[in-house]
């Protein structure tokens, strides 16, 4: 909002989506789309969209169901979604950028002996679980835990996804049924933090895991474990271990 280009393309977007939705007849609570979104994004000056996250991840994001879908339903109604458009343009050409790169930096994960790098030391920075009620257990967590929002997706009244500070991460599955036993649970992934990124994922090679599409840092283990290791900044790591919460 503070950035007088970024705020023209982020207005534009949404005067088109909000004649798009007219169009489509889909009734809106409001008549002045910039406001509303001018509105909305004050509440959330530190917010982290889950678009935002995939770019910088270098996994795909969500841009052909939002930015995409404005575009497309304009084209049968008639409108002009020229903003729209462009950004689609350009995130796609982002995460075709993002993709080449992989493909050319990662090329395999099984390593030599005779390059095998020093490893460095690691922890768990999360824990993602699938929830069929996110706010229930937004409010177990920070009532119950104390652990207050780090990060959401979507709109705080209605998030796709949910960190809280203290390593959990919610992510919203309407009608996913409990495990009768905790012995089958919901566990999504781990995202752990490393000193060395590189280095992780050659030795991870050497294990048997898989890639995963959601980018070059995801790895599978053998029996399905899905792990994000995260590049971790120096110093960080055994900043973060020599905490002992019990001493």
């Amino acid at each position: 909002i503070a950035d007088p280009a970024a705020w023209s393309v982020a207005s534009g977007c949404a005067r088109e989506a909000y004649d798009v939705a007219r169009a489509r007849g889909v009734r809106l609570a409001f008549d002045d789309p910039v406001a509303y979104v001018r509105a909305f994004g004050e509440k959330i000056p530190n917010a982290r969209p889950s678009m935002l996250l995939d770019v910088l991840a270098g996994r795909p994001c969500e841009i052909d169901f939002i930015n995409g879908a404005v575009v497309r339903w304009g084209e049968r109604h008639g409108i002009a979604t020229p903003v729209n458009r462009t950004l689609t343009a350009c995130i796609k050409g982002i995460e075709r950028a993002a993709s080449l790169a992989q493909e050319t930096s990662v090329t395999s994960l099984t390593p030599s002996p005779e390059t095998r790098p020093a490893l460095g030391r690691a922890y768990v920075e999360h824990v993602a679980f699938r929830v069929s009620d996110i706010h229930w257990h937004i409010r177990f967590f920070r009532e119950v835990l104390g652990m207050e929002m780090r990060e959401v997706a979507g709109s705080p009244d209605d998030p796709s996804q949910y960190w809280t500070i203290g390593g959990i991460q919610l992510m919203a599955t309407p009608g996913l049924q409990a495990a009768p036993t905790n012995t089958e649970g919901r566990l999504a992934h781990l995202g752990v933090m490393v000193e060395d990124l590189d280095a992780a994922l050659f030795a991870a090679g050497a294990w048997g895991v898989s890639k995963l599409p959601q980018g070059f840092n995801w790895i599978q283990l053998p029996d399905g474990l899905a792990l994000e290791l995260i590049q971790a900044s120096p110093g960080s790591v055994d900043q973060a271990l020599a905490v002992d919460p019990r001493a």
